[in-house]
This record gives structure tokens, C-alpha cells and sequence, in this order.
């Protein structure tokens, strides 16, 4: 069962502004937070290259470097990103 109206157009409007400026609100805080960011868990430094584990595993087996202190395992933004351009074309 579908229910539909229509909103008068100032009111629909408003809504679709306030809407774009918390998306953007939202958004940008997104970004600075992974722009802050040094250093990553295996499942950010994953989601930072927008990638799998598995294939985040697969390039530390092709020499990405990583950081490993007392068994936990940190990959640096950095590294990440040079890894990425080393492979440009």
C-alpha cells in the first residue's frame, strides 16, 4: 500500500535545504575525522582505501608497509597513500 501527497512548494522547500545542509554538516565531519587520522586498524585502513581486509592483506604480501608494536597492527595513512601512487599509471 503506497500513501502519497504532495507538500506545498515553500515548505518541500525548506525541507530539501535542511536536508542538503545536514548531509553536507554530516559529511565534512566525516571527512576531517579521516583526514585527522595517522593510523588505522587493518577494518579503517580497509575502509580509508575503500578496499577489502583481503585485499589490504594482499598488499602488505606486496610490500605496503606496516607498523606492528607488541602484536597490534597499525597501518599509517601515509604508507597507504604512497603504496597507491607507486602503483599509477
Amino acid at each position: 500500500m503506497d500513501v502519497k501527497f504532495s507538500l506545498p512548494e515553500d515548505i518541500s522547500e525548506q525541507m530539501t535545504d535542511i536536508w542538503k545542509k545536514s548531509f553536507s554538516e554530516v559529511f565534512k565531519d566525516l571527512l576531517n575525522q579521516q583526514q585527522q587520522q595517522e593510523w588505522f586498524t587493518q577494518k579503517d585502513a580497509a575502509k580509508y582505501a575503500n578496499v577489502s581486509v583481503n585485499t589490504l592483506r594482499s598488499w602488505e604480501v606486496s610490500g605496503m608497509e606496516t607498523s606492528i608494536i607488541k602484536g597490534v597492527k597499525r597501518y599509517n595513512k601515509h604508507k597507504i597513500d604512497n603504496f597507491l601512487f607507486s602503483y599509477s599509471v
